[in-house]
């Protein structure tokens, strides 16, 4: 009741799993205790932007971001963080409350790994200051013993009780999750068991909105040749009808979306169940989707900005060879600065030194000011600095510049020497670059 009656604007995290009772236990709370308070529930990253650009968010409202990695993780979402920050700093009373999965949370906070882009500074910046409130996956103690007591009246509650993959697992039991998992796993229909699939992986690429069209393009890959050879001529339709299937009258495997406003749902769109998102996707790690799978992200990324991203995540995930053809896509589509840098990074790992120095110019020329510096950094001197050199005599003096600045700041004169002596011997476009430094030293 101190955030209802205080004048501030409160940012509260639910942490929790799929199906852990996140979205309820907040429902709850708001229902009880903000009966007159209005409600923004925003579905799309750019819905949230809209909203808080049109300052929708006044006194007396509960923003709610139910599962936030869907929001965050989508192109718009660190615009959406950055204009929550923001409005954090507004004054109140006013709820933000977010729910968010334990995994998601660790990909949003945590720091870039070395010489990796920094894709969520400003999500990481708006969760991590604030307190988190853990929603547990087990029922235990005192709320276990309650639950044992209500399921002698109640047989849905005694069913669970029959049921429960884990002790105290209740609430995903009672959501039909490890039911979910059965009808992916032992799946009477190969074709729906190939688009859930299909799905599955796409989500484990940040892809949580597949279509129709990405679905059963990317599904042939999943079958054996027989079970494609005798597909019947409707096999889409069955594999769709499959994946929508209710199970235990709560759940289905993939679900319709919503329109972002007003009612009925996005045509040929669809979403996998939460509960599957979280405990399928690791079933298939290490896994690689077949090319099929490739060839329909391809189509479904859209823009190169879409395969540069895709490219990320897959190389994040340790599919390499798929990520540098998207990174190639990228660039065919508009000469994308970081898919060039992440091109030029294989080249260098392959041991293509020559090629890598060239995409790393090429970097730098199409926008990225980073790309000769991180060159630099997978290279050992004097190769690091004989680099900088070469890439200032091309017109590129940014990582000169900056090596010099270095060395200085660390009193790492023989290596200072050193370089000056490489760029004397490339000429005097280089050695200004260094001489201006000095100077500013």
């Amino acid at each position: 009741m101190s955030i209802v009656n205080g004048s501030r604007i409160e940012l509260l995290v639910l942490r929790g799993g799929s199906c852990t009772g996140k979205t309820r236990t907040a429902y709850e709370a708001v229902t009880q205790h903000l009966p007159d308070w209005h409600l923004i529930y925003p579905k799309t990253a750019d819905a949230l932007v809209a909203a808080l650009e049109a300052n929708a968010v006044t006194e007396g409202t509960v923003l709610w971001l139910d599962d936030a990695q869907q929001l965050f993780e989508q192109p718009a979402g660190e615009e959406a963080a950055a204009a929550l920050r923001q409005l954090v700093e507004q004054p109140g009373p006013v709820i933000v409350l977010v729910t968010i999965w334990p995994s998601a949370y660790l990909r949003l906070t945590a720091p870039p790994m070395r010489d990796a882009p920094d894709n969520h500074p400003h999500a990481r910046a708006l969760l991590r200051p604030w307190s988190i409130i853990d929603v547990p996956e087990e029922f235990t103690g005192e709320s276990l013993d309650e639950f044992y007591r209500r399921a002698e009246e109640d047989s849905a509650l005694n069913a669970a009780l029959a049921s429960v993959a884990h002790p105290g697992a209740l609430t995903q039991t009672l959501a039909a999750g490890p039911d979910l998992l059965d009808h992916w796993l032992h799946a009477v229909c190969p074709y729906g068991k190939a688009v859930l699939t299909a799905a599955i992986d796409a989500s484990r690429l940040g892809l949580s909105r597949p279509t129709t069209a990405f679905l059963l393009s990317a599904a042939p890959g999943y079958l054996r040749a027989h079970e494609r050879a005798e597909a019947p001529h409707d096999w889409g339709q069955r594999a769709l009808d499959y994946g929508y299937e209710l199970r235990k009258g709560v759940a289905r495997a993939l679900n319709a979306v919503p329109l972002s406003e007003g009612m009925g749902a996005e045509p040929g769109v669809h979403a996998l169940a939460d509960y599957l998102e979280e405990h399928a996707a690791p079933l298939r790690e290490g896994l690689v989707p077949p090319p099929s799978f490739w060839t329909a992200i391809e189509s479904e990324a859209g823009t190169a900005d879409g395969l540069w991203r895709f490219g990320q995540v897959a190389a994040q995930l340790g599919f390499h060879a798929q990520a540098e053809q998207l990174y190639s896509r990228a660039v065919q589509a508009s000469g994308h600065a970081e898919a060039l840098w992440g091109l030029a990074r294989y080249r260098e790992l392959a041991g293509d030194h020559q090629e890598a120095e060239r995409l790393a110019l090429e970097s730098e020329r199409a926008g990225n000011p980073y790309g000769v510096r991180r060159l630099m950094k997978m290279r050992r001197w004097p190769a690091s600095a004989e680099l900088a050199v070469r890439a200032d005599a091309a017109g590129y003096p940014r990582a000169l510049s900056r090596l010099s600045w270095e060395l200085e700041n660390v009193d790492a004169l023989d290596l200072f020497d050193e370089l000056w002596q490489m760029v004397t011997e490339a000429g005097t476009y280089a050695s200004d670059s260094v001489s201006k430094e000095d100077e500013q030293g």
